[in-house]
């Protein structure tokens, strides 16, 4: 398996987005065609209409991953994604996922 190498890794970062790809090009588009605009594109991220229902989404797809990726390797303790969305910093801990029989969609009920 490609992760066997990486079994004694503890804290994992991915550069990785895991929301819509089109979250940044609808913001910029809906900013663009609004003359009066409170947001500007670089201050997307405090757009509710575009992070509307977006942070959930995001952060389910987070743990999700980070449960998969973390029954994989035993020895991590957290992971961390990119994140588009404010708030916390899409850092996950997954040490306490790994041995659990849980689900991952128990998992993400308790998130």
């Amino acid at each position: 398996m490609a992760l066997n190498p990486l079994e004694h890794l503890e804290h994992l970062h991915l550069g990785v987005f895991l929301s819509d790809d089109s979250l940044l090009s609808t913001h910029i588009s809906h900013v663009m065609e609004e003359l009066n605009s409170p947001h500007d594109v670089q201050n997307w991220s405090d757009c509710r209409q575009c992070m509307t229902g977006v942070v959930s989404d995001v952060r389910r797809r987070e743990l999700d991953a980070s449960i998969i990726i973390g029954r994989r390797l035993k020895a991590l303790k957290t992971i961390g994604w990119s994140s588009l969305v404010t708030g916390e910093t899409g850092l996950t801990k997954v040490d306490q996922y790994i041995n659990s029989d849980d689900t991952v969609e128990d998992a993400s009920d308790e998130g």
